[in-house]
């Protein structure tokens, strides 16, 4: 019970964070409004879990926020834990242009390709230190909306797979 408990306050704050920003989030990233469901990749014989929340995948996109602990490449061991979004765009070309604009602007979180579609935005968390995953689960919201900004908006509803 205190396990469900622990997964069901890890994503009311994703889902808290998202609610927050998500008119401007479907504006600046040009996605269609969609419900949020819960994010639950745990599973006691793997070393990693992923709690959180994602907007359902439609043709345009699919964007999650949540927790991850397990395999977080920090180079640091008291960094378990890590705040991620997760945006697959469903067209590698816009996908590797998003990560290459991205990186230019020198974020402060660590973003990176995960497979064709897929790239994460992910800041570390002390694992000794949970209580700041709010703050930084929404510093990680602002700096990816941010970059929505700088580029005018990404208007993904409009592109198609490739």
């Amino acid at each position: 019970m205190a396990i469900e408990a622990f997964n069901e306050e890890v994503e009311a704050m994703c889902k808290e964070v998202y609610e927050r920003h998500k008119s401007e989030l479907e504006l600046r990233m040009g996605i269609a409004p969609a419900g949020l469901e819960r994010l639950d990749e745990s599973d006691p014989t793997k070393p990693f879990a992923d709690l959180g929340v994602f907007r359902k995948a439609q043709r345009d996109c699919c964007f999650s926020l949540y927790l991850h602990w397990g395999d977080v490449e920090s180079g640091d061991d008291q960094h378990e834990i890590a705040v991620r979004i997760w945006l697959n765009v469903y067209r590698k070309n816009l996908r590797d242009e998003i990560w290459e604009s991205f990186r230019r602007k020198n974020p402060l979180c660590r973003v990176k390709k995960v497979d064709t579609y897929s790239l994460t935005l992910e800041a570390p968390l002390k694992s000794n230190n949970l209580s700041s995953a709010d703050d930084v689960l929404d510093k990680l919201v602002l700096e990816w909306l941010e970059y929505c900004r700088s580029v005018g908006g990404l208007n993904l509803k409009k592109q198609g797979p490739s």
